[in-house]
């Protein structure tokens, strides 16, 4: 992990990141120009008040709100995977998910959490930057309410027993944290729901709760 002493920064420098990326304020876009779908309403009236109410952040409700803004967009025709980049197998790039699911987060909590992808010390005037493990797709979020804070690992599927052990280095994460919870979002070439379903799991690894919440995408 590397320090950093300006949030300010960091948090500029992620959304200044991301918005290139994703081509926002561009007419010409990106080469991952999803811009367009940010336009669908991400949560209409809805107050949230299952994610927030308990005494810990209901990602995995957080993340049931982010399958249905995706359904809302195919019900209109629109899909934010046509065109973007491709690895060599024809699956979509891990990157493509994680600025995706970010900038949903941002648009849908961004004005009552923080959500970021670095870590806080506890020191006010200090950040962490968890390391980004991109050829393995996998990026941790960190998103904080009202004093509660909860993270999303991001990961693209592999195979089940690449998923397993995911798992266990989510569960050894959230311990070094002092979290007991942690939720991993999933990303499955995929759009049976059967098969999402199966991956969708609850279970308890060495005191920490990992929830596993498998999204669909094509």
């Amino acid at each position: 992990m590397r320090r950093f002493h300006s949030n300010y920064f960091l948090h500029g420098l992620a959304l200044i990141g991301v918005r290139a990326v994703l081509g926002v304020g561009s007419e010409r876009g990106s080469p991952f120009n999803i811009q367009r779908s940010l336009h669908v309403p991400n949560l209409t009236l809805d107050d949230l008040a299952d994610v927030f109410a308990g005494e810990k952040l209901n990602l995995s409700a957080l993340l049931q709100r982010y399958r249905e803004y995706l359904q809302r967009l195919e019900a209109k025709g629109l899909s934010p995977w046509q065109g973007q980049p491709r690895r060599s197998d024809l699956h979509l790039t891990e990157a493509v998910g994680h600025f995706h699911l970010y900038a949903w987060l941002r648009q849908a909590v961004g004005r009552l959490c923080i959500v970021s992808p670095e870590f806080p010390t506890g020191n006010p005037d200090e950040m962490v930057l968890p390391e980004f493990h991109w050829a393995s797709g996998k990026v941790d979020l960190c998103i904080i309410c009202k004093g509660k804070k909860g993270i999303i690992e991001v990961k693209s599927f592999v195979d089940k027993s690449d998923l397993e052990k995911s798992l266990e280095q989510a569960a050894t994460y959230a311990s070094s944290l002092e979290l007991s919870e942690v939720t991993l979002a999933v990303f499955v070439p995929t759009k049976d729901q059967e098969i999402l379903d199966t991956l969708s799991t609850r279970q308890e690894i060495e005191g920490v709760l990992v929830q596993v919440e498998a999204i669909g995408w094509g």
